[in-house]
């Protein structure tokens, strides 16, 4: 099975720092995203609490709350 990383995207737009190289922001954003790559690649699913009747959810937990439901 191919990693699923591959194949996701994201469109990332600026309206500030027009000094600022695009190649320097890329860099920026390529640093903030490996280090965001080990808490991701060592979160374990199973641990998840799957009812969500045992915590309170807000609007902004909308995605968390999709990902728990599919699980």
């Amino acid at each position: 099975m191919e990693n699923f990383t591959d194949y996701v995207f994201m469109v990332v737009s600026r309206n500030y720092g027009f000094a600022v190289s695009d190649a320097d922001f890329m860099k920026f954003q390529d640093t903030v995203f490996e280090q965001d790559k080990w808490i991701i690649e060592t979160q374990k699913p199973e641990l998840l609490l799957l009812d969500l009747q045992m915590e309170l959810n807000d609007k902004a937990d909308l995605l968390s709350v999709a990902y728990r439901r599919w699980l």
